[in-house]
């Protein structure tokens, strides 16, 4: 006798521990772009539909242990008394989706935040003050030493999980201090790593 899986997974492909092999009137059907549509209802308790409601980029599997059936995302939850009705494509359904394009900017300076020595060998929080008060403002403390290697840093990561980097910044800035004191913009990984001077001055 022939069997087969069905497998609802996270977008990172983990496995969600939800009772699949009870679903009922599971139907699918391929095209000429490969999978094409599949369907079917799942009964499931309400915190177990709830779950499966808040997965984002929810993906389903039907295989019969020796490969592959159908695969592709899920599109459509319709919760009802006893379940949800599911209703997925294949991933050729990308091919019609509208080209993204959107960019995304940010004016404001809540974000930036001091680095920290954990994050960079060079800094050095307690030798400076700090505000990001409608500005972002650094200054040696009275009293404490700096050098080249003794620097004052706010950084600004991008979005969490954002595949778009920084490609532009604009500010107008003022700079002051001691012959050789340097003021700059740097790039630096996920880490915080430094990867290239950006833009730098001195006194």
């Amino acid at each position: 006798m022939r069997t087969y899986d069905l497998a609802l997974l996270t977008a990172a492909g983990q496995r969600l521990a939800l009772p699949t092999n009870r679903v009922m009137g599971l139907a699918v059907s391929t095209g000429p772009r490969g999978f094409q549509d599949l369907s079917g209802f799942l009964p499931l308790t309400d915190t177990q539909a709830d779950q499966l409601a808040q997965t984002p980029g929810l993906r389903v599997r039907l295989s019969d242990g020796a490969g592959t059936l159908w695969e592709g995302r899920c599109e459509d939850l319709t919760l009802r008394n006893g379940g949800v009705e599911i209703g997925a494509l294949g991933d050729s359904r990308a091919l019609d989706d509208v080209l993204y394009t959107a960019l995304w900017s940010d004016d404001s300076v809540a974000a930036w935040e001091p680095l920290t020595e954990a994050d960079s060998a060079d800094a050095y929080p307690s030798r400076f003050g700090v505000d990001t008060f409608n500005r972002l403002y650094i200054s040696a403390k009275n009293g404490q030493t700096v050098a080249a290697a003794i620097i004052g840093y706010l950084g600004y990561a991008i979005p969490d999980r954002g595949s778009r980097q920084i490609v532009a910044v604009s500010f107008d800035y003022a700079f002051s201090g001691q012959s050789s004191w340097e003021c700059g913009v740097q790039r630096r990984d996920g880490s915080w790593a430094f990867l290239a001077n950006a833009w730098a001055v001195t006194v």
